[in-house]
């Protein structure tokens, strides 16, 4: 993510040398500055996504349910089962 960053493009055209297509060698590549956050920041950050990837899955676990009954449903409807 850090590498798709306005900071990380920035960096890159400010250290790339121009040709054809332009390169960073990994000596200048181990001199990017990785901006952190203070760590309780980070906690905060990762407590949120851990939070939506659950519900995410809980989400996806309540439409796989609801299209089971409905096939259920359906399955009843043309078979005349009540």
């Amino acid at each position: 993510y850090y590498c798709h960053s306005k900071i990380y493009k920035m960096w890159v055209d400010a250290i790339s040398r121009y040709a054809v297509q332009s390169n960073i060698n990994s000596e200048e590549y181990k001199s990017l500055p990785i901006i952190l956050p203070p760590l309780e920041k980070q906690i905060e950050i990762s407590e949120h996504i851990t939070a939506i990837r659950n519900q995410a899955k809980q989400l996806q676990q309540q439409a796989k349910d609801d299209l089971e009954k409905a096939k259920q449903e359906v399955e009843a409807m043309i078979l005349g089962d009540d």
